[in-house]
């Protein structure tokens, strides 16, 4: 399995940005947060049965890249979990 491009790095600093998931992901549009990890993890892009290849039918997996970001201490002292499809992005 590949392991895809990071759409950030940890130390980031990121904005939400319009978008129809931004509460969702319990986000203002505007609210500017930091980027507190990085990981990557397998998923199931195509399902299967259990313990057969994915060439005769098994489930199919790939890597993708996961995050948390913290916005705001008070009210999500943990961060948000966010990944290459949240609705951030970098503040240059």
């Amino acid at each position: 399995m590949n392991v895809p491009e990071q759409k950030f790095e940890v130390g980031d600093l990121v904005v939400a940005i319009a978008d129809d998931t931004t509460t969702m992901h319990g986000l203002d549009e505007g609210a500017v947060g930091i980027i507190t990890d990085a990981f990557c993890y397998k998923v199931c892009i195509k399902g299967g049965r259990d313990g057969w290849a994915p060439e005769d039918g098994g489930p199919v997996f790939a890597m993708e890249w996961g995050y948390v970001g913290l916005f705001d201490v008070v009210t999500r002292p943990q961060g948000v979990r966010l990944d290459g499809l949240s609705p951030v992005k970098v503040v240059r």
